[in-house]
């Protein structure tokens, strides 16, 4: 069927193919009026084939056509010119049709292309010559005798045609460029070269017998040479250049005595060892090529499976480093923590030192939960479950907050710290908390590669559509080599003597994807060792009074007024945790502050005591034994009736656990280790 039209590129293609079939189809024609019969050379076939193949059955009419044409030029009827041509473009569309359906590969790498193409060959060019012995029988142009020698003549022709042309445009036509290093190259030219100088030797000269011996069989070293060494590709060219040389030269090679009726007989012959010679190398070169790419994929997987082994070892070697820091990381906040209880068992404190031991307890307690929410926040986003909730917010209140968190680090050590902000209001549409976070992982990495006595400086500028914030220090610097480095996960700068600073190396990758999250970026700057360092973070920057949306900033109490807030209001309380240490210490601590509290360390027990109890609130823990808290929020709910407020106080603190617990019943959701604060600030909500 015609396509109703064609693209400019398919025009291209039509016309080429049918320059290709007619020149083709005249090479042909003329060999046979030359009186070579009972051969038949027909190069068109295998040209008609590969152009379908290639480039879609839709071309058929280039082949019709160019056939038609060249069959009536060449004063053939009309009639016998329609159906010749109708028969060529048939044979060709029925071959690619067939090799479509048998997945056939152009590139011919495998030994099942070459297998699929050699039986369509084999069976699909029975058509022309079926069709046009027929044809020209009825016609009255071939007598009766002769139909099945110049059915089978012209059947091995069209067989010679297709083995010879279309594996040679398939592998040459779709992928004209191609490389070949130069030991390659010398040696393709070098068995060519032989290959035509055997060629030209026995059959354009009288010289094919050496003492009664043969000498054929010397054209199969470099064909085996070729087939072997340089893959399909080559192999297609190489019976090419052999097909021409041994056709030609067995044509017009010998003396004119020879007779016309001996030198047909000849080409025959010729073709017919063709044929054999093509299946053999083609097949051959399949099968070192298909053998050679399963070798280089078995290469690539024996290098993969080496790099993931690599990349194991690696992994678990930073799997234990990583577990033994992050257990020191642990230590360290816990060793005041603990001094600190031991003092207080002690007694006879002053206020004073009381509030002193407060302090260090405080800071202990937020080193661990900054630490937790770093491992967290890399969990979520390596498993694409983050995401940032942006208002809103006055930048130089983030700024207040970051620093008064690492304040007591830089004290420790002495920095001196300076602070540049512009003198107006900027304000950024940002998640206030991951911006913190930015800016704290930022100045406590500052401080920690910082010698004692060194500076540290943050500042602001803001250039029309930009915000940068610049963060300084006099510290170790970094190395060239690893800036590109800095960001990775787990990275860390070994000192001079070779003590690594504390930390896990998680705060500046985490840094860096929060930035990139806001939709800003973050580099790394240092002349080298010992030169300090400059963290850079750029933001979109907008004019504020642009929909400026009013949002209030909560800030939470500092660790040392923990104790001076305002007292709320009083509530009826449950604490519903199996860690009795934990659910009778926030007993207390809620007691403290005038509310009516009652513990339960079991699902049941919740379940009696809300009963008996009454409360207003329940502090419901996610992972009780019995059954989970979402269970137990559920009854309360749908069971007991309860319309109060359930609080989901858990460790478990991913996006969601959020969601199931809402989807429970419960009203809010703080993750463990939650203050007071955090608790009293809900509990002003639904007073």
């Amino acid at each position: 069927m015609l396509k109703r039209s064609y693209t400019s590129q398919e025009f291209v293609r039509l016309g080429f193919l049918f320059i290709l079939c007619f020149l083709a189809s005249e090479l042909g024609s003329y060999i046979h009026a030359a009186g070579t019969a009972p051969s038949f050379i027909w190069p068109a076939a295998g040209i008609a084939l590969g152009g379908l193949i290639l480039w879609g059955s839709a071309l058929w009419p280039a082949i019709a056509l160019a056939s038609f044409l060249q069959l009536l030029l060449n004063g053939n009827p009309l009639l016998i010119a329609i159906v010749i041509a109708l028969a060529n473009a048939g044979q060709a569309l029925l071959g690619a049709y067939l090799l479509k359906q048998l997945k056939f590969h152009p590139k011919i790498e495998r030994l099942y292309d070459t297998f699929v193409l050699v039986l369509i060959t084999v069976l699909v060019t029975m058509v022309v010559p079926t069709i046009g012995i027929w044809i020209e029988f009825v016609s009255g142009l071939l007598p009766i005798t002769n139909l099945s020698s110049s059915w089978g003549h012209w059947w091995s022709g069209e067989i010679l045609s297709i083995l010879i042309m279309t594996p040679l445009i398939l592998r040459w036509i779709s992928a004209p460029r191609f490389t070949w290093k130069r030991k390659e190259l010398g040696e393709t030219i070098l068995a060519f070269g032989f290959l035509g100088a055997i060629d030209i030797f026995l059959f354009w000269t009288p010289y094919t017998t050496f003492v009664q011996i043969s000498l054929i069989y010397i054209m199969l070293v470099p064909l085996f040479w070729i087939a072997l060494r340089m893959g399909v590709r080559a192999t297609t060219l190489a019976l090419f250049l052999n097909a021409f040389l041994v056709l030609v030269g067995t044509a017009v090679g010998f003396p004119a005595t020879h007779a016309v009726a001996a030198l047909g007989t000849r080409l025959l012959q010729s073709e017919i060892f063709l044929i054999i010679i093509s299946l053999i190398f083609l097949i051959l070169a399949s099968i070192a090529e298909e053998r050679k790419n399963a070798a280089d994929a078995l290469r690539d997987h024996v290098e993969q499976l080496e790099k993931a082994v690599a990349r194991i070892s690696i992994e678990d070697t930073a799997k234990s480093e990583f577990i033994a820091t992050l257990a020191h990381e642990l230590r360290n906040p816990l060793a005041p923590l603990v001094s600190s209880l031991d003092i207080l068992r002690m007694g006879s404190l002053s206020a004073i030192d009381q509030e002193e031991l407060v302090e260090v307890m405080g800071r202990s307690i937020a080193m661990i939960r900054h630490l937790l929410d770093d491992l967290l926040d890399i969990s979520r986003i390596s498993r694409q479950k983050f995401k940032i909730e942006k208002e809103v917010v006055d930048l130089s209140e983030i700024i207040m907050r970051s620093v008064r968190m690492v304040e007591p680090l830089m004290q420790e050590r002495d920095h001196t710290f300076t602070l540049n902000l512009p003198p107006e209001t900027i304000n950024l549409n940002v998640d206030p908390v991951r911006f913190e976070q930015i800016l704290l992982n930022l100045l406590n990495n500052a401080a920690k590669y910082t010698e004692p006595g060194g500076t540290i400086k943050l500042e602001v500028k803001i250039i029309p559509g930009t915000i940068t914030m610049r963060i300084c220090d006099s510290g170790i610097g970094i190395e060239s080599s690893l800036l590109k480095h800095i960001f990775d996960p787990f990275m860390q700068i070994e000192r001079g003597n070779r003590k690594r600073t504390a930390g896990l190396g998680i705060g500046l990758s985490l840094a860096r994807t929060l930035v990139e999250l806001h939709g800003g970026t973050i580099e790394a700057q240092s002349a080298g060792p010992g030169q300090g360092s400059e963290f850079i973070v750029r933001l979109r920057y907008s004019d504020p009074q642009e929909n400026l949306i009013q949002t209030a900033i909560i800030a939470k109490n500092p660790v040392s007024s923990f104790f001076s807030s305002i007292m709320g209001p009083h509530f009826k309380i449950l604490v519903v945790d199996d860690n009795q240490a934990a659910a009778k210490a926030l007993q207390k601590l809620l007691t403290l502050r005038g509310h009516t509290v009652e513990t339960a360390f079991g699902a049941n027990e919740a379940l009696v005591s809300e009963n008996e109890f009454k409360p207003r609130v329940i502090l419901l823990d996610i992972g009780l034994p019995e059954m989970d808290g979402y269970e137990v929020a559920r009854q309360l709910r749908e069971v007991h009736l309860f319309s109060g407020t359930i609080i989901a106080l858990t460790g478990y603190g991913q996006e969601e656990d959020k969601q199931k617990a809402d989807g429970a019943g419960c009203d809010y959701h703080l993750t463990k280790p939650a203050g007071l604060v955090d608790i009293e600030e809900i509990l002003k909500q639904i007073s």
